[in-house]
């Protein structure tokens, strides 16, 4: 079915109705009514929006009733076409804005078409070519797709594109999947490989990342030949694509599909534009998990013959069913070709087999023939070595980068032979031929059995040319290679693997070629230079070995995992890995034992699976199998203590820095006349670890912390000391220019806003970027050295830095642990000012106002009125989470007048937004808004934008406190996407509860649980605790407005020992009011009495005149029950009064009881 929408003028549209190109229906529409609909959608359906993000939201099937009403009309074209249909495509011209709603939420009685089991429906947005097409062949063969996943250093989050290839592997397991995966993550490197299999060999092209918008133009994030980002528009990839357009092309990556501010056509639309005959993008965020499941599903059915169409469909419902609140993300357009089957199904007569092998069962244990390498599906990591080692495979022998041999070099356990089968696996136009340990001639001549060659003929030419020992070998395998040679058109990946085992001999405390390899691997090598192959040889090795004279041998080094690559490694492993049911104290002794060694991770996994260890034989077990990986495995031949002392010593002052760190740091831990020969040395051994720094480009060293048990022993505590100081006083210098702009995201001690309950806190800032991120693992082992070397200053200077960039992004638990450590070097004032900050925002305000009053006292010593200030508004924070109001406008009155003499304009508008949540404390609503709406100009005037947020934030709470809910949410709109935009997950958290609060108080308690699930899981994150116990209070609030009493209950539990323990005064009398309204809801009066008996004084004590007049209302309700209205009416009489003092929006309906209450008091009276 075509579905055509025309905008005829600006206030009248037509729709056309048509099927096989047979116009069927046509029907008038007033261009309003278009705007109407475009205003609810985007209202609430974008990136910003809660509905868009929770799997079932009731505002998706609104949203979907709404479009179908659109389509159905008075004369029910949808009702009649789905009546007549067992599934339909529905292809969509129409404008730009029409075009992006989401019609993918199409809802008919509650069921949303695009998932429906009998009549699936898939929008479907045409572009491109409006002219019929003819339906491709289809291959009788297994599905081709071609993989690229981008990964640019700096961009986070950094996405698990290993486990989207793993996912897709394991889904077509049983129909089979040619998947050819391009690493580089370029447009340079796409267009080669497109050139190398030629057109229409791919049916699909994957592409895995993330996109944006630059230049105004949808983008999507690719990587430059160094790992750097660049920018791929649709002209950009059909350029590198030179008109080779697969079928299908696949953009994974958020907002590819979806439409851009700006109004121009997404990434996807235009590459149908493009020449691509058919897209698939994500039109809002979408996570990786999805991602992957959706791929997957879609692999499968396409993989087994099924429909493009039909495919996409089965993705989606696969989602659906697992109830991903991604499910209708996914957008598709396409040209006029028919979206039909790909590839024959598996069992057709005649199909292909699959073309691109696995490598891992190359690399077998000679004595249990079980593989010995990570499989294809498992393999992590290593993205930046895999580039250069391709790079270097690639790459023609003579020209700049190339070479004949690629040695791959480090510790044992690295993962040398995983990598060398990825190798493999990347370049699956090649053969491959692998030899385990020790190779000699005889051996080396089991070369033509490992190859397949095209012919047998060739195979039996090869043979006679190996055997004939008559001839100098580097003679016979120059004819084996060359152009008109058994293997002149067979490319070959020769690889010796655990080189060291055999092949290499000691020699001057180094090691050269064995006599027998010392024939073979320079005859091979020169044979590949002399001859122009393309074949190539890979060596994985512990030690490092001279390059044989006249050949070129690139090195390539092995590290220990990053935190990122350890991450996706774990994912993989049945007990390491993040929520398996292991012990988590087990769990994080293996992980720490591992130290990033990935076989050992292996090792320890299978350890723990070990039931019938208790935990203190499992912890033994786990020290005890390191132990011998690190003597077996790492040190074989007791190679460390064979070594110099003064090499042993120099591997223990690298060691102290837990960071990959430049050649000068090393020489300045080394003081040695001969360091520069001990580092060569260490290297060569792989006792020292040398890498290539991804940003840089430069070497940097690395001791693994495996080592640390035998070397640390080789240092005083004082020498230890002094390594410490000495590698933070290298690396402040080495990451000076890092440090300064990371400074400059910390410029000033700027106040905080403390927010009770419903409330927004402030720490303005921005989103980290990646490299950003980079910068700041570096700061903080700076910090940790300078610490452990007593350099006071270099440590407050940057723990000041990293903790203040880390309150405003909520990591407050991070903020305590860095300052406090800062501290014992001695009194600080920013650092108590950041811990400060950092407890008061997880509710500890007694330990945040001693911290404050600690920095204040600094400060005014060193009479820095700037920083006096900020400190003074903080402590009155600290009160106004202690429930004193009244004492923190005290100390606001003092802050407010020292701003304004200093110029401080920011601080100014965050003390004033302070003593607006004062008054708001203080059941003062209007005087609240007042306060607001002087701060809100200079906050904008500033361009503060996270301060901007919490004052929106309090406004909105304001309204809802005068009892205007739709006002409230229209503030609470404008701050939620600034603090997702400025990275404050805790003030995003507190607006979210607010939000829910608003639904709760429209009677909508279901929306508001919605919102309180979303914001639940940020406070916990982020460690705020005083915000946790207040939406676990309403979250039980909701519950009993849906008469769920018992569970209103459980949740008030959880929420009271937190308030208890953060001192949230306010709070728990809150939460008591709360429980004693669920015990009279469950007509236990007494128990209600107890409660709202101790929740009054608390009220009183925190000066919450609001809260005290519910809380007596509720008590006189109880007395009105039982009768006694003379105490009812004496209760609600300080209510009306209570009303009157805080111009409560109650007063007209609490006065009207209390009327009633008389009247009916004095016709009892008459009656009697």
């Amino acid at each position: 079915m075509d579905l055509e929408i025309f905008e005829q003028t600006s206030s009248y549209c037509e729709l056309r109705l048509s099927s096989g190109g047979e116009l069927l229906k046509t029907r008038g529409l007033d261009t309003a009514a278009v705007d109407r609909l475009i205003e609810i959608v985007e209202h609430d359906y974008s990136h910003d929006t809660i509905a868009s993000q929770v799997f079932k939201s009731p505002r998706l099937s609104a949203l979907g009733a709404d479009l179908a009403a659109f389509l159905d009309g008075d004369q029910r074209w949808l009702t009649s076409v789905l009546d007549s249909a067992s599934g339909m495509t529905l292809r969509i011209t129409a404008a730009t804005r029409l075009r992006y709603l989401p019609w993918e939420l199409l809802c008919v009685n509650g069921s949303f078409l695009s998932v429906s089991r009998s009549s699936p429906l898939l929008p479907v947005r045409a572009a491109g070519t409006s002219a019929a097409l003819p339906a491709p062949a289809i291959g009788n063969r297994p599905l081709r797709v071609l993989f690229m996943a981008t990964s640019p250093e700096g961009v986070e989050p950094v996405l698990n594109f290993e486990a989207e290839e793993a996912a897709i592997l394991a889904a077509t397991s049983q129909s089979g999947i040619d998947l050819v995966v391009e690493e580089s993550g370029t447009l340079a490197g796409l267009r080669f490989r497109i050139m190398d299999y030629g057109a229409e060999y791919f049916d699909v092209l994957h592409l895995s990342g993330h996109a944006s918008l630059h230049d105004g133009q949808p983008v999507f994030l690719v990587e430059d030949e160094f790992g750097g980002m660049a920018y791929a528009t649709a002209d950009k990839v059909a350029q590198a694509l030179a008109g080779r357009w697969p079928r299908l092309i696949f953009v994974s990556a958020s907002f590819s599909g979806g439409a851009t501010s700006e109004g121009l056509p997404s990434m996807s639309e235009s590459l149908v534009r493009a020449g691509a005959p058919a897209v698939l993008g994500w039109a809002l965020p979408v996570g990786d998990v999805s991602a992957t499941e959706f791929a997957a599903g879609l692999y499968r059915a396409l993989a087994a013959g099924e429909p493009l169409d039909q495919a996409v469909i089965a993705a989606r419902r696969s989602l659906y069913h697992r109830m991903r609140a991604s499910w209708h993300l996914l957008r598709m357009y396409a040209d006029r070709s028919p979206l039909a089957a790909m590839v024959t199904p598996l069992n057709s007569k005649g199909r292909a087999g699959i073309g691109v092998r696995a490598a891992d069962q190359k690399f077998l244990d000679p004595q249990t023939q079980l593989s010995r390498v990570a499989a294809r599906s498992v393999f992590v990591g290593r993205r930046r070595v895999i580039q250069r080692c391709l790079r270097t495979l690639k790459q023609p022998a003579g020209a700049a980068g190339g070479a004949e041999g690629l040695v791959l070099h480090g510790m044992g356990g690295l993962g040398k032979s995983s990598l060398a089968s990825r190798l493999l696996e990347r370049m699956p136009t090649h053969q491959r031929a692998v030899w385990y340990g020790r190779v000699d001639l005889t051996k080396f001549r089991e070369l033509t059995d490992k190859i397949q060659f095209p012919a047998i003929e060739q195979q039996i030419e090869a043979a006679q040319l190996l055997d004939n020992e008559q001839v100098p070998l580097p003679v016979r395998l120059r004819y084996l290679l060359r152009a008109d040679g058994p293997l002149g058109a067979t490319p070959c990946l020769f690889v010796f693997d655990d080189f060291e085992v055999g092949n290499l001999d000691p020699h001057a405390g180094s090691h050269i070629l064995s006599p027998a390899m010392a024939e073979i691997l320079p005859a091979l090598l020169k044979a590949i230079r002399d001859t122009g192959s393309r074949s190539r040889v890979i060596v994985t090795s512990r030690y490092r070995f001279p390059t044989p004279a006249g050949c070129r041998i690139t090195i390539e080094s092995l590290e220990t995992l990053t935190a990122i690559e350890q991450a996706k490694k774990l994912a993989n492993l049945t007990n390491l890995r993040p929520g398996s049911t292991l012990d988590a104290g087990i769990r994080t002794r293996a992980i720490e034992a591992a130290a990033g060694n990935p076989r050992l991770l292996d090792w320890l996994d299978l350890i723990a699976a070990d039931n019938t260890l208790d935990v203190d034989l499992l912890l033994t077990a786990i020290t005890d199998e390191a132990e011998r990986f690190r003597r077996e495995t790492i040190l074989a031949t007791n190679l460390l203590h064979s070594q110099p002392v003064e090499l042993q010593r120099m591997l223990a002052k690298v060691n102290v820095v837990e960071l990959p760190i430049p050649f000068a740091t090393v020489s300045a831990l080394v003081d040695h006349p001969d360091a520069a020969g001990y580092i060569e040395r260490a290297t060569q051994l792989g006792l020292l670890e040398m890498g290539t720094d991804p940003i840089s480009g430069q070497a940097r060293f690395y001791v693994s912390s495996l080592l640390s048990p035998l070397i640390r022993p080789l240092l005083t505590d004082g020498e230890y000391v002094h390594a410490c100081v000495s590698a933070a006083r290298s690396l402040y210098e080495e990451w000076g220019a890092p440090f300064d702009v990371q400074a400059s995201l910390s410029k000033a001690h700027e106040p905080d806003v403390q927010t009770p309950q419903r409330t927004q806190r402030r720490w303005s800032g921005a989103h980290t970027s990646g490299a950003l991120a980079q910068m700041v693992v570096g700061l903080l082992e700076v910090h940790r050295l300078a610490v452990a070397g007593r350099d006071a200053a270099i440590a407050r200077q940057v723990g000041g830095s990293v903790g203040r960039a880390w309150l405003r992004t909520s990591r407050f638990a991070d903020v305590d642990t860095l300052a406090t450590a800062t501290l014992t070097l001695g009194p600080d004032a920013g650092a108590f000012y950041d811990r400060g900050g950092a407890r008061a925002s997880t509710g500890q305000p007694r330990l945040a106002l001693g911290d404050f009053q600690e920095a204040l006292t600094l400060y005014r010593a060193a009479d820095d009125r700037g920083n006096e200030a900020a400190t003074l508004t903080n402590i009155g924070l600290a009160y106004y989470g202690l429930g004193d109001r009244q004492q923190a406008l005290t100390y606001y009155a003092q802050a407010l007048p020292i701003q304004r003499e200093v110029g401080d304009r920011a601080g100014e508008a965050v003390t004033l937004t302070n003593i607006g949540l004062a008054y708001y404390g203080l059941g003062d609503r209007q005087q609240a808004l007042t306060y607001y709406a002087q701060a809100l100009p200079i906050q904008r005037e500033v361009g503060d934008r996270a301060g901007e947020a919490v004052t929106l934030t309090n406004i909105g709470l304001a309204y809802y406190g005068l009892g205007d809910r739709q006002q409230a949410l229209t503030y609470y709109a404008q701050a939620l996407p600034i603090q997702r935009e400025v990275g404050d997950r805790a003030g995003e958290a507190v607006t979210l509860t607010n939000i829910g609060l608003a639904y709760y108080g429209l009677g909508d308690r279901q929306q508001a649980l919605t919102y309180y699930a979303q914001a639940l899981p940020i406070q916990r994150e982020v460690g705020d605790r005083a915000g946790e116990a207040v939406t676990l209070t309403n979250i039980g609030l909701a519950y009993y407005g849906l008469g769920d009493r018992q569970q209103a209950l459980t949740y008030y539990a959880q929420a009271l020992p937190i308030q208890r323990e953060v001192g949230d005064r306010a709070g728990e009398a809150v939460t008591l009011t709360n429980i004693g309204l669920a015990y009279y809801g469950l007509g236990d009066r007494q128990q209600a009495l107890t409660y709202y008996a101790q929740a009054l004084p608390i009220q009183r004590e925190v000066g919450d005149r609001a809260g005290e007049a519910v809380t007596l209302t509720n008590i006189a309700m109880i007395h009105r029950d039982e009768g006694d209205l003379d105490q009812a009416i004496t209760e609600f009489e300080h209510v009306v009064e209570l009303d009157r003092q805080v111009g409560h929006p109650d007063l007209a309906a609490d006065t009207a009881a209390l009327e009633q209450l008389r009247q009916q008091r004095a016709q009892d009276s008459h009656e009697t």
